[in-house]
């Protein structure tokens, strides 16, 4: 579980690295990826062959799950047809719905209303753990299995799906290039504090609340940096009117 968490984290943050939308912006813009993230010290050959038994331990543990839940594994497979990361793709979707569900009856809170951006963020950010703390064991494998190299698309989309429900449910309205900032930067403040919580075992899950306070601190300052360069960009003169300035010299009959 720690090889598949660990490879996962490193997938995301390749992700997050490798992003279009990121690299288009100036480098001092950019939000900040997680360092120090564990790579498997071994070859090639080794990490597909562990994560070929992961994938194979997975399958088996599920299939007797279904045996002994007293289901019949044909109207499992037709409820799920893309199998094991198809059932993850399902939970991720019902915690989302769930935040979601509480989030719209938070609206009508008097407290709710006053509070910031970044504190709106960061309940709905630990509300999405806690709903899924009953099963943190299930949550531990599932990041494994979607560590596989196969499974990344289905992974990647369930946590775009869990940031943009938070940002939603936040009361985020951008449609400018900062839409898709505040999403990649909240995956990799979301992915981390996840991979956080599944080896915590401080009392109330303290130890994970204190790091994502500390993640969301670097979120504001991020969000302070965008609003000083948004600030500084409007009180530049418009380029295109300063070349409409320029006419182009009369030619020999003086047009």
């Amino acid at each position: 579980d720690a090889l598949g968490a660990a490879i996962f984290k490193r997938r995301m943050l390749t992700a997050l690295g490798s992003s279009e939308t990121l690299l288009a912006l100036p480098a001092d813009l950019r939000p900040p990826l997680a360092a120090g993230v564990a790579i498997y010290p071994g070859d090639a050959a080794q990490l597909e062959g562990l994560l070929a038994v992961a994938d194979a331990r997975i399958t088996e543990a599920r299939e007797g799950r279904v045996a002994d839940l007293g289901l019949d594994g044909a109207d499992v497979d037709r409820a799920f047809p893309d199998g094991p990361i198809g059932t993850l793709d399902c939970f991720s979707a019902w915690a989302d719905h769930q935040l979601e569900a509480e989030a719209a009856g938070w609206g009508g809170d008097p407290e709710w209303a006053e509070k910031g951006l970044r504190e709106r963020v960061s309940a709905l950010l630990r509300r999405r753990i806690e709903i899924v703390s009953p099963y943190k064991e299930a949550v531990s494998r599932g990041a494994s299995f979607q560590a596989l190299p196969q499974n990344a698309p289905t992974a990647l989309k369930c946590l775009s799906r869990t940031v943009d429900t938070i940002w939603q449910a936040a009361g985020d309205r951008s449609a400018d290039f900062s839409y898709y900032t505040k999403r990649m930067t909240l995956a990799g403040i979301y992915g981390a504090t996840l991979l956080y919580w599944l080896t915590d075992n401080s009392e109330g899950n303290a130890e994970t609340w204190r790091f994502l306070d500390r993640r969301l601190a670097g979120l504001r300052a991020f969000g302070e940096l965008t609003r000083q360069c948004k600030s500084a960009l409007a009180h530049m003169p418009d380029p295109f009117r300063i070349l409409g300035s320029f006419r182009r010299p009369p030619g020999p009959s003086g047009r």
